[in-house]
């Protein structure tokens, strides 16, 4: 069978399932913005499932307010909040409409044609860092130049993010983890609900940036 091409659109109908089924699928897709001035693209390396079923959630026991009324959304729209009075965190909606229910893409790599996102995190790309560049909710957000606006916005041709093939990963090389700065959710936060795959961009631009430098 051909391969398809990892620039091909994501089937966004894929985030009504469920989210910890999302959170696996995610892993080696693309994210790419579509407004800004430079195209910044990225690999989604690290998710997060939270589901309203368990404590570490914001919509745990189906708690709907203001700010996490658009967990209970359709899935496929963008769920955006503050976290600790710094940064902003992505999430993906997923799941039926009426279920509170997200992934957060936790950590990301950045492509090559994606110095823009460099520049935003203020690093030079090393091969040694590339994961570190953004390798966590903030560092993702500041990436992708993602605020508040994107919150409750379409991951697609209609919004500022859209979600492309990528490079899906192969269950043996997808690491499963209890969730991160979640102690508050008590044994829920013991949860293996955190995803990272094990693999870093397959792209001959990698092992370049890899290749010893000649003295």
């Amino acid at each position: 069978m051909p391969t398809r091409d990892w620039q091909e659109p994501f089937d966004t109908k894929q985030l009504q399932e469920p989210a910890l089924w999302v959170a696996r699928q995610l892993l080696g897709r693309v994210i790419q913005t579509q407004d800004n001035s430079e195209q910044v693209s990225v690999l989604i390396t690290e998710t997060e499932a939270y589901s309203q079923q368990e404590r570490g959630s914001h919509s745990y026991g189906g708690r709907r307010t203001q700010r996490t009324e658009p967990m209970f959304a359709t899935g496929g729209i963008c769920y955006v909040y503050f976290i600790y009075g710094m940064h902003w965190a992505l999430n993906v909606v997923t799941g039926p409409a009426g279920h509170g229910e997200a992934v957060l893409i936790r950590g990301v790599v950045p492509l090559p044609d994606s110095e823009a996102a460099v520049r935003q995190r203020r690093k030079r790309i090393d091969v040694k860092d590339l994961r570190k560049l953004a390798d966590g909710p903030g560092k993702v957000c500041q990436a992708l130049a993602v605020t508040g606006a994107v919150n409750r916005t379409p991951l697609g041709p209609l919004g500022p993010l859209t979600l492309l093939q990528g490079w899906p990963q192969r269950d043996a090389d997808i690491e499963t983890l209890p969730r991160v700065g979640i102690d508050y959710a008590g044994e829920d936060a013991k949860l293996p609900w955190r995803f990272r795959t094990r693999l870093q961009v397959p792209l001959p631009w990698l092992e370049r940036q890899a290749a010893p430098r000649k003295a």
